[in-house]
């Protein structure tokens, strides 16, 4: 997914902004479990879909593949922040740090149970609407924590390289 991006070395007057595709995992999240909660079939859809420029578009899809392409970006973008954000951050508040890593595992941990149930076209839809709260809720704990301090502070090829990670 595009990200808008302009970096510059820590400490310098010119502002960097910059994060990671947060709220296009939650509108992906938002879609996914639209598609698929109260057990739709793997069978082809006709349905919305966000593409990377964040436009919404009619385009048949599966919903299994959906689902995928849709795991697939999430745990891209927490290995990211993981690997390059969250390291630099427990230094300066590791108690909020292996708070936000805990809410990653917490996120897994709902993912792989939705997973299973898009598996067995058992997926229901209060299940992912927790999911899609639990979303929205870290998302919001990262951009006024977590990002916030990254723009100031964070290298800039860390910046960089988790970017590149979450492709």
């Amino acid at each position: 997914m595009p990200v808008s991006q302009s970096v510059s070395p820590p400490g310098s007057t010119k502002s960097r902004r910059w994060s990671l595709p947060g709220a296009a995992i939650i509108a992906g999240a938002v879609l996914c479990t639209s598609l698929l909660a109260g057990g739709v079939s793997s069978a082809s859809l006709a349905a919305p879909v966000v593409d990377d420029s964040g436009v919404i578009c009619s385009t048949p899809v599966r919903s299994d593949s959906l689902w995928t392409e849709f795991d697939h970006r999430l745990s891209a973008h927490m290995e990211a922040e993981e690997r390059f954000v969250l390291p630099a951050f427990a230094h300066v508040d590791r108690t909020e740090a292996l708070a936000l890593i805990r809410e990653h595992g917490d996120i897994r941990a709902l993912m792989l149970e939705l997973g299973v149930a898009v598996d067995l076209h058992q997926l229901r839809f209060e299940k992912a609407r927790d999911l899609v709260d639990l979303l929205r809720s870290h998302s919001g704990r990262e951009d006024n924590l977590l990002y916030r301090w990254a723009d100031q502070n964070l290298e800039v090829a860390l910046v960089e390289r988790a970017i590149a990670h979450a492709g």
